[in-house]
């Protein structure tokens, strides 16, 4: 499985995985269709608190394979992704990084569009 090195330093990481709103974006691909929010939540969860979790999904409501997480604290958004990144969820390797910015805006691609917050 390929890592990518996770930014030891905030300055290291784009400013775009951060929003004053929503915290840390962590973008995750190669999902299992199966995923939805609720597994997203379950999977990323044990390594800290979530402001919100998007689930991209298909007009069939499987899901497109990609998906992002939002977490205030950067620590633990670093520790999810550490620890997630070429792991295997519902027989699938899954990538995990903090989200880049795109220079294609589109909302399948904005972590701060259409997330479900959790309260």
């Amino acid at each position: 499985a390929v890592h990518t090195a996770i930014p030891l330093h905030l300055a290291d990481v784009a400013s775009s995985a951060y929003s004053p709103l929503q915290g840390w974006c962590i973008y995750l691909c190669n999902l299992a269709p199966s995923m939805d929010e609720v597994g997203l939540y379950k999977l990323v969860s044990p390594f800290g608190a979530i402001s919100s979790v998007k689930c991209m999904t298909n007009p069939d409501s499987t899901c497109k394979g990609i998906a992002f997480v939002n977490m205030p604290q950067y620590e633990e958004a670093a520790l999810a992704i550490k620890a997630l990144n070429g792991t295997t969820v519902g027989g699938n390797v899954i990538q995990v990084e903090f989200k880049k910015s795109s220079l294609k805006k589109e909302k399948s691609t904005d972590c701060d569009s259409a997330l479900i917050p959790l309260l």
